[in-house]
């Protein structure tokens, strides 16, 4: 019942704080400003200034009302005085985003003015309420003005088909998504400081289109499929033969990846030129063996058929003795010299060499 009761009483609270602005604020010189906001609150807030840097000051909506005032204060940063007048300011809560200037004692504020809405809470007054962690749950979100239609990247009746952001064509970073009126059809969400169809006018708030980095790696899509960023999603244009969103299905037989097919063919297709070239050089050395052989073989054949036994030279011996040279000439048949036993050199020239071998010597074998 207690708790019932405090819930009571919160939800008001919680219901009345739906936005929020943030004051965004440069100058030329280093000043001190104090802002002040005119309603019942009456909070304040004091910010250093330097130049040429941006401070920020953020404050809560209790209520709607369509415009907020508030003054802002110059102080010296030396002395603690005020410099120059009371500057009073009031924000138009239709528009989102606004600029405005001023100079006062020879130093320039500029002053960027952003209307944001609380978490969950969208639409032009963030009087909307939608839960876009609970719409994830299910590929869908809450848009701008707070209805419910499918993720960014995603369409179709269940929010089941990816969208292919080619089919919007959209410029400066443009999102490619269901409209709020049908999650089968398609238009281009522009980023601030963009519009148009295509996101092709720039309102000239120089702000910069950011680039989606959902494409940054290059292994989003795999086998071959081409990446397409769309916003912080990306959409995969599959190779022929796969499907999936990130085209890891395979629609053939073979559940392998296009990668690790073409890896293992092309594995393949080495072994077998290798084992090609391998028993091509084998049967060249094979080839020029045998044929070596052949020809040393017959060489030798031929050789031992008409071999001729060698003749034996005549010799001329010069016998000294006695101061007198006698010449002796040993014919073939080895018995012409005279015999002496008594002379060592008769007795060597007398003594037959052994015979000749009847046999023609043995046929080489080459190698």
């Amino acid at each position: 019942m207690h708790v019932s009761k405090f819930l009571l009483v919160l939800l008001p609270v919680l219901a009345n704080c739906t936005g929020f602005i943030r004051l965004n604020f440069t100058s030329s010189r280093r000043i001190n400003i104090k802002i002040e906001i005119i309603d019942e609150s009456q909070k304040s807030f004091e910010l250093p200034l330097y130049p040429n840097s941006t401070r920020s000051a953020v404050f809560d909506l209790p209520e709607y009302k369509g415009y907020v005032d508030y003054k802002i204060t110059m102080i010296s940063m030396f002395t603690g005085t005020v410099t120059g007048s009371m500057v009073h300011r009031r924000i138009h809560l239709d528009q989102k985003y606004s600029n405005d200037a001023f100079s006062s004692d020879g130093i320039l504020l500029s002053i960027q003015t952003t209307y944001e809405c609380a978490g969950n809470f969208y639409g032009p007054r963030c009087e909307q309420q939608c839960d876009n962690k609970l719409a994830n749950l299910a590929r869908k979100r809450c848009d701008k003005m707070g209805k419910i239609r499918c993720d960014y990247g995603w369409m179709g009746p269940k929010c089941s088909q990816a969208v292919d952001p080619r089919k919007c064509s959209c410029e400066n970073s443009g999102i490619c998504v269901t409209t709020s009126f049908s999650n089968t059809t398609l238009e281009c969400e522009c980023q601030n400081g963009f519009a148009g169809d295509k996101c092709e006018i720039s309102l000239g708030r120089n702000e910069k289109a950011v680039p989606s980095e959902s494409c940054s790696n290059k292994d989003v899509c795999l086998n071959g499929g081409t990446c397409f960023a769309n916003g912080p999603k990306h959409f995969c244009a599959c190779a022929h033969g796969f499907d999936g969103e990130f085209c890891e299905i395979s629609l053939r037989g073979d559940q392998r990846s296009i990668s690790e097919i073409e890896k293992k063919e092309g594995y393949n297709y080495f072994v077998i030129t290798c084992t090609i070239f391998s028993l091509f050089i084998l049967l060249c050395i094979a080839c020029c063996f045998t044929y070596r052989n052949r020809g040393s073989r017959s060489d030798a054949l031929q050789r031992g058929q008409t071999f001729d036994f060698p003749q034996m030279a005549k010799v001329d011996v010069v016998m000294v003795k006695s101061d007198e040279k006698q010449i002796y000439t040993i014919e073939n048949d080895y018995t012409t010299a005279p015999i002496k036993s008594t002379d060592p050199v008769y007795s060597t020239i007398h003594r037959p060499p052994p015979p000749p071998s009847q046999f023609p010597p043995p046929t080489p074998i080459w190698p």
